[in-house]
């Protein structure tokens, strides 16, 4: 019975049938790696990833620092007095003070984020104390659910970076740059969208199991019942649910990269000046767009194969085009029904003039055989004329899904 689903089968239909059951179960395993995977591995299929190093932003801010000095010279802040090189020194000395427990780096993946830092540790070998950097990884994850989106702003504030608030945006203090309405309007149109896609690609793994059980259904009863009708409806009902998964599949894994590259094209314009930097997780978007690849291979060898390439019969056996199976008397008039007795009072005719023809012959073998001759070939035309239409109308034929 395990292997009932390839038993006479063609070479073709051996590779379309491989092709389609290969491209449903990578579907599905691809959509669980990328919706499940990032819960127990949340870093190794990260969505993003954004650099906070200290020397990097310590850097950035000091050359942010003396190019307002040198472009704008004295403000009214500081009362016409411009900042000098030793006091912008000081300012980033202190500043690159204050960020020394800040994470090297924030990765970034659909459930939410992780702060890694590497620790320093102090050794004695021999009597000598020698400070070994970066020895440790240490994490810190913090969870949100499906809706969460990487808030830069709220992050950097978090981190104790306001000075950097302050003058990557100009205004009176991070509070205000913390409360700008376009800003959280903005956060909460991605967060929407991605809670919503998210939703969508659950949809897809679900839809693609279906279609996975069925594609095994589908090859138990292929081309082993006389009415195709069960047959047919499975196939068409596999190839609609096909292109159904096309259609949400793209739409989400399109949308979820597109919500990336928008905060990755943000972060640039506004932070990247200061040492900060933003970077596509590579196993994760891999991970998504390898199973929109094989989204469009099972949609082209069901829908694309079924809807566009196979032939379509005409299937006169009653029996075959009749898809609700009904009985005659249950489901049709009195004048549908007439025709059966029609053709039964022509059979029963056509057999009445054969009996009758051949007790003629034996009653008189001496009349002469052209009459005989004449009447027996007149008869036999006749009935072979019939029964070949008979014959033509009981003709079973096979499945109209081109042998696949």
């Amino acid at each position: 019975m395990a292997m009932r689903p390839f038993e006479n089968l063609t070479a073709l239909e051996s590779l379309v049938q491989w092709l389609r059951l290969t491209s449903s179960t990578l579907i599905v395993a691809l959509g669980l790696v990328a919706t499940v995977g990032p819960l127990t591995s949340p870093n190794t299929l990260r969505m993003a990833q954004f650099d906070t190093r200290p020397a990097d932003i310590t850097q950035g801010l000091f050359q942010v620092l003396k190019h307002a000095v040198e472009v704008f010279g004295s403000t009214d802040a500081n009362n016409g007095v411009g900042l000098t090189t030793s006091e912008i020194y000081i300012l980033t000395a202190y500043t690159e003070g204050q960020i020394q427990n800040i994470p090297q780096f924030i990765t970034l993946n659909i459930y939410g984020r992780c702060d890694v830092s590497f620790k320093t540790r102090t050794e004695d070998p021999g009597g000598t104390e020698v400070q070994v950097r970066n020895s440790t990884i240490a994490e810190s994850c913090h969870r949100a659910g499906p809706d969460y989106i990487f808030d830069y702003r709220s992050v950097l504030s978090q981190l104790g970076l306001d000075i950097v608030l302050d003058y990557a945006y100009d205004k009176d203090g991070a509070s205000t740059v913390l409360m700008s309405s376009s800003y959280n309007e903005y956060m909460s149109n991605l967060r929407n969208q991605k809670r919503n896609m998210l939703s969508l690609l659950y949809a897809v793994i679900c839809l693609e199991a279906c279609i996975l059980v069925m594609t095994f259904w589908y090859y138990i009863i292929k081309g082993r019942f006389i009415n195709p009708f069960k047959e047919r409806f499975l196939m068409h009902s596999i190839s609609f649910l096909s292109f159904t998964v096309f259609i949400c599949s793209l739409t989400s894994i399109i949308t979820l990269t597109c919500i990336n590259y928008k905060l990755r094209n943000r972060i640039r314009n506004e932070l990247q000046a200061f040492g900060f930097s933003y970077s596509m997780g590579n196993s994760w978007i891999t991970c998504i767009w390898f199973m929109a690849v094989f989204v469009i291979i099972s949609t082209l060898v069901w829908s694309g194969l079924e809807w566009c390439i196979s032939d379509s019969q005409d299937y006169r056996d009653g029996s075959q085009n009749n898809i609700l199976s009904y009985q005659p008397g249950v489901f049709m008039d009195q004048s549908e029904l007439e025709a059966p007795h029609d053709s039964r009072e022509q059979d029963l005719y056509h057999t009445d003039s054969i009996s009758n023809t051949i007790n003629t012959l034996r009653r008189s073998p001496e009349e002469g055989s052209d009459f005989a001759e004449e009447m027996e070939l007149q008869d036999l035309a006749l009935y072979s004329s019939e029964d070949s239409e008979l014959m033509m109308q009981r003709t079973v034929k096979p499945s109209s899904t081109m042998q696949f």
